[in-house]
């Protein structure tokens, strides 16, 4: 119930200071996050396809993180971060304009 009281923009940035301060290691703060972006975009309407669409990504490439799934990446952690960052800058310019649009379809294809 608590959530519902908390803006999207709130919540999202609860998030990035989770991945900020997350560690490859650290399965329970991955938990959360990936817990957090999956309730996030089973809660969006049908309208914030761009921001359901990255939540989504992201929740997958923690998920692959959680597993150990992440392939060659180098720091799987700096792409969930730019992501992360991504997905702050959808929400302030919807919030703005009332449009969203996807700045790196590349980031947003990762699984």
């Amino acid at each position: 119930m608590a959530d519902q009281q908390i803006s999207l923009a709130e919540r999202i940035d609860k998030i990035s200071a989770d991945i900020m301060s997350a560690s490859l290691t650290d399965l329970r703060c991955l938990g959360i996050i990936c817990g957090d972006l999956e309730a996030i975009t089973a809660e969006l309407p049908d309208s914030r396809q761009a921001l359901g669409q990255l939540t989504a990504s992201l929740t997958g490439a923690v998920e692959a993180v959680i597993l150990d799934e992440h392939g060659d990446l180098d720091d799987p952690i700096d792409v969930l971060a730019r992501g992360i960052a991504m997905l702050q800058r959808l929400q302030t310019d919807y919030e703005r304009t009332q449009k969203e649009e996807i700045d790196d379809r590349e980031l947003c294809s990762r699984r």
